[in-house]
């Protein structure tokens, strides 16, 4: 395992203790089990951090921005991450009504071939994912650079600056 995999797997039993997610019926998971699935998100965000292409920001920060924003969208749940977000009673609307997919919540969207990549495609593929979340969250901190630093992410969050 890679320093960078250990230092995220070790931030997100940090700040997403498995023993505080919540227990939805039928996505209970151990704390080996949620270290194991930490250590395959990890990957993936390593996998995304190393792809991305002169960002400016290293390695480490690129990997803390994905976190953050898996963290702050998901607190990196099991049923948000493997899918389908759980969705029953007082939790319909989680994930945008069910149009969001993974830790990052992403929409569909079309490649710049055209090709469309469906929720199903974002949620079969953590490093998809990562590496879409870390394009829009560049995008956003480039548009949004005139914003006060606290709403430099708001075309990720929100579509618009």
């Amino acid at each position: 395992m890679s320093a960078l995999v250990t230092w995220l797997v070790a931030a997100m039993m940090a700040f997403a203790p498995p023993a505080n997610a919540r227990k939805f019926p039928g996505w209970e998971e151990t704390p080996d089990e949620a270290r194991a699935r930490y250590a395959l998100l990890a990957r993936a965000i390593e996998e995304a951090v190393l792809a991305s292409n002169g960002s400016g920001y290293s390695d480490k920060a690129e990997a803390a921005l994905l976190l953050a924003l898996a963290l702050k969208e998901s607190d990196l749940a099991r049923d948000v991450d493997v899918g389908p977000c759980y969705r029953a009673g007082a939790w319909k609307k989680r994930c945008d009504g069910g149009t969001s997919f993974s830790v990052w919540q992403l929409k569909a969207f079309r490649r710049s071939d055209g090709t469309r990549v469906t929720g199903a495609m974002i949620q079969a593929d953590r490093a998809l994912a990562a590496k879409k979340a870390l394009a829009l969250a560049l995008g956003s901190l480039g548009q949004c650079r005139k914003l006060p630093e606290a709403d430099r992410l708001s075309a990720y969050v929100k579509g618009t600056c």
